[in-house]
């Protein structure tokens, strides 16, 4: 088939264009069926769009998941990482798409922007947010404690020197010390936290080097739990997971970052969905010693506005006049509880 010309994509170099286009399967059907050809995908449908997200992503055949990923929203390193997650944890047997191939749409020489692609199973499931209010409580625990145990698999891999995620602690803790520096500025543009606990934040924050076990080795974090990214099947409330999803956003680093879109969407907040977790993932010393401000600090630290969805679903936080009271409401686990599951 005739190649489709790199200026075809020259509307989603500016961020108008990008929104009104990403999602766009007729816009993208001659990349999509150039990608398929190359890599010998057939083709017996026209390709329709995955769900929403930061980068055009089209389904092929009902059975593979093209990505590409655009020079906006640090494209060229969410492809990388992506595909330094896909290959660091395909031996290890966990839940997650297989990665088929990658590449790039356009020779570097030939185009502006390469855009390049990476190519999954498609995972024929919904993802716990398209169902979450149809999901019963005994079916939460269960994911918890699933995912407990998931997440400790995966945390304990080794990461590679020299990786894009690498055995290092140095890129995470100046990703750290970033988020530190313009903490108060981020929670002031987004008007969530009432002015009291506003300026209570840079006397709360513990300093980013009290925030990781730096004696032990960074974990592969997926940084990026949301509802969105839990695929599975729901039968009668209960609903079981087939599949984790987009590594685009993974870290080299720890636990706690992990935890804070973990249980403040997934688990709305509910302590009960927690302490299941945590008695499965069985954290560290480390982890136990301090938890409530440790888990505070870097719920206060996410680079997105972790407490807005709290507040809707929980008017009542906003009642709360301090940080450390916030803190106590969103992470406090009876101690009793903690110390007596977790060995």
């Amino acid at each position: 088939m005739a190649q489709p010309s790199p200026d075809l994509l020259s509307p989603l170099y500016s961020l108008d264009g990008y929104r009104q286009y990403f999602t766009d399967t007729r816009f993208w059907e001659p990349f999509v069926l150039l990608v398929s050809a190359r890599e010998r995908i057939p083709v017996n449908r026209p390709p329709r769009s995955g769900l929403p997200g930061t980068f055009p992503t089209f389904i092929v055949s009902e059975h593979w998941v093209v990505k590409f990923f655009s020079p906006l929203f640090d494209g060229p390193a969410c492809y990388q990482i992506g595909l330094s997650a896909s290959q660091l944890l395909a031996p290890h047997g966990l839940p997650i798409p297989a990665l088929l191939a990658s590449g790039n749409l356009f020779p570097p020489e030939a185009a502006e922007f390469p855009w390049p692609y990476l190519i999954y199973e498609y995972i024929p499931a919904p993802s716990i947010g398209e169902v979450f209010d149809q999901v019963s409580f005994d079916s939460m625990q269960g994911l918890a404690r699933r995912l407990g145990g998931l997440l400790h698999r995966m945390h304990s891999i080794p990461l590679q020197p020299g990786s894009v995620l690498a055995d290092s602690w140095d890129h995470y803790l100046e990703h750290l010390t970033c988020l530190s520096a313009d903490c108060q500025a981020r929670h002031t543009a987004w008007a969530s936290l009432p002015a009291d606990l506003l300026a209570e934040i840079p006397g709360y924050l513990l300093p980013p080097p009290a925030l990781f076990p730096s004696s032990a080795s960074p974990s592969l974090i997926h940084a990026d739990l949301t509802q969105d990214h839990l695929l599975g099947d729901l039968q009668d409330g209960d609903w079981r997971l087939s599949a984790i999803i987009d590594f685009g956003d993974a870290l080299s680093g720890d636990l706690f970052y992990e935890l804070v879109v973990l249980h403040l969407e997934i688990f709305n907040a509910d302590w009960r969905l927690l302490r299941e977790f945590l008695a499965a993932y069985q954290p560290s010393p480390f982890h136990r010693q301090d938890f409530i401000h440790k888990a505070m600090t870097l719920t206060l630290l996410h680079p997105y506005d972790a407490f807005a969805l709290s507040f809707a679903r929980h008017p009542a936080l906003r009642e709360c006049t301090s940080l450390a009271e916030l803190a106590s409401h969103l992470w406090n686990i009876d101690p009793i509880v903690f110390n007596s599951k977790i060995k």
